[in-house]
């Protein structure tokens, strides 16, 4: 699909920013999702400008509408960000189209939150062009992700500060701007032998607390629990419930959590797509 924007700067000077868009399909009546998308950078002058790409994506089974969602990244005070195109009927398929990531096909479950948040530039994927769902994050990653996802400020020059928070942790750690632009918002804490051990595989319960706790979610304390491996004395017990709450997670079909499970790549883009993604998405 070939997609045109139109950029309206009403400032005086010239702005540039980073944009996205995404190539969004609704399956039967449900909600659209994200098939595919790409993400650039453009310097947009005073007045009007036009910004054009072709977008391409093997639908989903079922597709009844498509449409194109263009937002510029960051929310320059002079535009109006993240405006979607009136959706149509499916255009017809070319033979092939390339995949985003190799590892992903439109059907699979995580695929639109994926492609969504790659899309905004939130997460990635490795070298091969595989994004590796089924593989654990650790929790370098989880600090830069949150970082991203919620717009927290990473001080300039931090990754090369001479006094790094933790001592596993060097200014010259190609995270190291995340993990403490994620810990100057408290939002990660380290062991008491002074380690942040970036490279350890988070938790359920640990990734739920980072992201109520980046959300600035009001903890609730309900009497009875929604997991049966989910005691009320448990450290992560609110915070799983007010996430629960919030429709941004669920557990598995024998009524657990598993709170003390590595979480997987795509697990964590799931939730933080339902916390931060459009309410028409």
């Amino acid at each position: 699909m070939h997609w045109i924007a139109t950029v309206s700067n009403s400032a005086a000077c010239t702005v540039v920013s980073p944009w996205g868009a995404a190539l969004q399909v609704r399956r039967n009546n449900g909600a659209f999702q994200t098939a595919t998308g790409q993400m650039g950078s453009n310097s947009f002058p005073p007045g009007t400008s036009t910004i054009s790409g072709d977008l391409c994506t093997v639908y989903p089974s079922h597709t009844t509408q498509i449409r194109i969602d263009f937002g510029l990244i960051g929310n320059p005070r002079s535009c109006q960000t993240d405006l979607k195109s009136t959706p149509q009927p499916p255009c017809p398929q070319p033979a092939s189209c390339p995949s985003v990531f190799t590892d992903l096909v439109p059907d699979d479950p995580f695929h639109a939150a994926v492609i969504s948040l790659h899309t905004a530039g939130i997460v990635s994927g490795y070298s091969d062009g595989t994004f590796r769902p089924a593989s654990p994050v650790t929790r370098a990653q989880a600090a830069k992700i949150l970082v991203l996802a919620f717009g927290l400020p990473v001080e300039s020059g931090a990754g090369t500060t001479a006094q790094p928070p933790f001592a596993d942790v060097p200014g010259t750690h190609p995270l190291a701007p995340y993990i403490m632009a994620a810990q100057h918002a408290r939002l990660i804490t380290g062991y008491p032998d002074g380690t942040f051990r970036p490279d350890t595989p988070l938790t359920r319960g640990q990734w739920v607390k980072m992201l109520v706790e980046a959300s600035g979610l009001t903890l609730i304390n309900p009497a009875a629990p929604s997991f049966r491996d989910v005691a009320p004395n448990t450290p992560f017990y609110r915070y799983i419930e007010t996430a629960r709450a919030q429709g941004l997670l669920s557990g598995y079909d024998d009524a657990t959590f598993r709170p003390d499970v590595e979480i997987t790549r795509g697990q964590t883009a799931q939730i933080i797509y339902s916390a931060i993604g459009p309410a028409d998405r």
